[in-house]
């Protein structure tokens, strides 16, 4: 399937290069789980939001002049749909138009990427397959419910390797690596912290690595 990107500099409201770093607040309800693959050598910009901790409503940032920004520990990673970034140059960044495709095409082979909750929602531990539940606040003095779902079709995300089954893995870059959160690949400093990482959007099968 043939992807569109309009190529339109940094004129896209959600990249601005410059001294301004962010962070900005970002509408969760906007945020997407997946979205198509960026061109080549190019990568979508980072939205990070915290989960749902109890009873608290979800929040989303994301760092203005650099696209990569790393999340802080108990955010999670998402990708802008809105813009594609250059790995080798992050300040190159490019409105992406195209359709959403929840299925990074590699060659002839089709990989689903790992399952990951919508911003707001926590991977629901007691379910047997992969599922995201999040509290709904009462109404007239009643207590919040919990409210999710639950898919057996799907393995729940491995965090060690970086991809969720058997069947496909996180395509990270050279130089850039599978981290602590599934399907993020990030790149690290001289140190080894985290110093750029972003949602993969491609997937390779296992059998082909």
């Amino acid at each position: 399937m043939a992807l569109t990107f309009a190529l339109l500099g940094c004129s896209d409201p959600t990249v601005s290069i410059g001294n301004d770093t962010g962070p900005v607040p970002v509408d969760p309800s906007t945020v997407s789980v997946s979205a198509s693959p960026c061109p080549g050598g190019y990568e979508h910009a980072t939205i990070c939001c915290t989960g749902d901790n109890g009873q608290n409503a979800p929040a989303c940032m994301r760092y203005v002049g650099t696209p990569f920004h790393p999340c802080a520990a108990g955010w999670s990673t998402y990708p802008n749909e809105k813009v594609c970034c250059s790995l080798d140059n992050p300040s190159d960044c490019s409105t992406a138009t195209g359709p959403k495709n929840t299925n990074a095409i590699v060659g002839a082979d089709a990989c689903e990427g790992p399952p990951k909750c919508s911003p707001g929602t926590s991977p629901d531990p007691w379910c047997a397959g992969f599922g995201c539940w999040a509290y709904v606040p009462g109404s007239n003095g009643e207590p919040a419910t919990r409210k999710g779902f639950c898919d057996s079709e799907k393995t729940p995300p491995s965090a060690q390797d970086g991809f969720p089954s058997s069947i496909c893995a996180t395509d990270c870059p050279s130089m850039w690596f599978h981290w602590s959160e599934p399907g993020v690949c990030c790149r690290p400093d001289d140190q080894g912290r985290a110093e750029m990482c972003f949602a993969a959007t491609r997937y390779v099968p296992l059998t082909k690595r």
